[in-house]
C-alpha cells in the first residue's frame, strides 16, 4: 500500500509538472521594436553624381536631450514619426533584418534594414538615384525609452 501512494504521488508531481511546463509562454525570437525610440546619433552620406569629380559629403551628428526625432511602434504594427512639433502615423512590418514602413496616405513604402542592440536600434536607410543624380544614405541609432 505504501508503494502504491509513493508511486500515486508521483504520477501526480509529474502531471502538474508536465502542465506547468507546457504552459509557459515561450520567449519571443529577438528584442522588440515595439516602444518608444529617441534619435541619438545620425550619419547622412550624399553622393552628387552631377558634379565632375563627383561629390561626396557626409554629416555626422549627435544628439542630446531634447532629442529632435522619436519613432513609437505598437506592437499592433502601428507607428509614428514625431520630430519637432510634426508627426507622421503609418504601418510597419519586419522582413528578416528589414523594416517597411507605410506612411498613412502615402503610396511608397520604405525599407529599411534594422538591428537592435540592447537598447539601441540602428535603422539604414538607401536611396540609389539613377547616375547622373543624387543618392543618399542615412544611418540613424536610437535609444529605447
Amino acid at each position: 500500500m505504501k508503494k502504491t501512494f509513493h508511486l500515486s504521488v508521483l504520477v501526480v508531481l509529474a502531471v502538474i509538472c508536465g502542465i506547468a511546463f507546457s504552459s509557459c509562454k515561450k520567449s519571443s525570437s529577438g528584442p522588440s521594436l515595439t516602444g518608444v525610440w529617441q534619435e541619438t546619433h545620425e550619419i547622412d552620406t550624399q553622393v552628387d553624381s552631377t558634379t565632375t569629380p563627383i561629390t561626396v559629403t557626409t554629416h555626422d551628428t549627435t544628439f542630446a536631450a531634447p532629442y529632435p526625432l522619436t519613432i513609437t511602434f505598437t506592437s499592433n504594427g502601428n507607428f509614428t514619426f514625431a520630430n519637432g512639433g510634426s508627426s507622421e502615423p503609418g504601418t510597419y512590418f519586419t522582413s528578416g533584418n528589414n523594416l517597411v514602413l507605410q506612411p498613412t496616405g502615402s503610396p511608397e513604402a520604405e525599407v529599411t534594414s534594422y538591428t537592435i542592440s540592447g537598447n539601441t536600434l540602428t535603422l539604414t536607410f538607401i536611396e540609389i538615384s539613377n547616375p547622373g543624380d543624387e543618392s543618399e544614405s542615412e544611418v540613424l541609432t536610437l535609444t529605447k525609452q
